[in-house]
C-alpha cells in the first residue's frame, strides 16, 4: 500500500539504525496491517533518567544506553515535578554533578525526600573524594567519572537495572561527542575490518603480528577506543600468535 508523508523527525537509535517521525497526509486504516493479533506484545525496555547539560553528552549517553537494552529520557536541567514522579518511571537515574548553576547531589537529595527508592548514579568528571562521599552521603548509589566508555554505562547498567545483563559489545568512539573528530572516526572504523584480516593472516610471523597489534593499539587509543587498546595490547602480548 503506497502512503505519503513528510519526515518530522529523525534520531539516532542505535548503530545505523534512526527512528523517523512521519506526519501522513491521509489517516491510515490501521486494521489492515493488524493480521497477528494473537503475538506476544513486546516487553517495554526499562527507562533511565540522565540530567546533563551538555547536549553532546546526552546524545552520547543515550547511544552507550541503548546500546545496554535500556530506554532514555534525556533533561538538561532538573525541577522538583521530576523527583516527585521518578519513582513509577525510571528504573535508574544518572545525574551530571553541575548542572548549569545547579547541584547533582542537591537533586539526589529531592528524590530521596520524593521517596524515590531505586538507584542513582552521580556523573562526574571531578575525581575529588570529598564530591564522592558527598554524593554518597547524598544517598547516590554510585558515583561514575568521566569519560565514561561504553562498557562502563552497560555495566552500571547491568548493576543498577533489574532484568538486564551486561552488553559488553558496545564500542563506541570517547571523542564521538567532538563533531570535528567523527568523519575521522568513521573512516578508522571502516578500515578496521581489513586490518583485522591482516592481522590474522601475521599469525605465523609473530614479530609481524607484534607490529600489526601494535600499530592497532596506538590507533585506538588515539581515535578514543580504550577497550579495543587494551585488547590489543593483549594480542601484541601473546607469546604463540599462530
Amino acid at each position: 500500500r503506497r502512503v505519503a508523508g513528510r519526515v518530522m523527525d529523525c534520531r539516532l537509535y542505535r548503530g545505523r539504525v534512526h527512528v523517523l517521525g512521519v506526519r501522513f497526509e491521509e489517516p491510515i486504516e490501521l486494521d489492515a496491517y493488524m493480521t497477528d493479533l494473537d503475538a506476544e506484545p513486546e516487553v517495554a525496555r526499562p527507562t533511565v533518567l540522565h540530567i546533563d547539560d551538555s547536549a553532546d553528552f546526552r546524545r552520547l549517553f543515550s547511544y552507550f544506553v541503548g546500546q545496554a537494552g535500556a530506554s532514555v529520557e534525556g533533561l538538561a536541567s532538573v525541577d522538583a515535578s521530576v523527583a516527585t514522579t521518578a519513582e513509577d518511571r525510571f528504573a535508574a537515574v544518572f545525574v551530571d554533578a553541575h548542572i548549569g548553576g545547579q547541584q547533582g547531589t542537591d537533586f539526589i537529595k529531592q528524590l530521596a525526600d520524593a521517596g524515590y527508592s531505586k538507584p542513582v548514579l552521580l556523573v562526574t568528571g571531578d575525581e575529588a573524594p570529598e564530591l564522592r562521599e558527598a554524593a554518597l552521603a547524598a544517598g547516590a548509589s554510585e558515583v561514575l567519572t568521566k569519560p565514561l566508555s561504553g562498557r562502563t554505562v552497560a555495566d552500571a547498567i547491568a548493576t543498577h537495572v533489574a532484568g538486564l545483563e551486561s552488553a559488553g559489545e558496545a564500542i563506541v568512539s570517547e571523542m564521538w561527542a567532538d563533531q570535528k573528530m567523527r568523519q575521522l572516526i568513521r573512516t578508522h572504523c571502516e578500515g578496521l575490518p581489513a586490518r583485522l584480516e591482516t592481522l590474522a593472516g601475521s599469525r605465523g610471523d609473530r614479530e609481524a603480528w607484534q607490529t600489526h597489534c601494535r600499530d592497532m593499539r596506538i590507533d585506538a587509543a588515539n581515535y578514543g577506543f580504550p577497550d579495543l587498546a587494551d585488547a590489543m595490547q593483549g594480542l601484541e602480548q601473546t607469546e604463540t600468535p599462530a
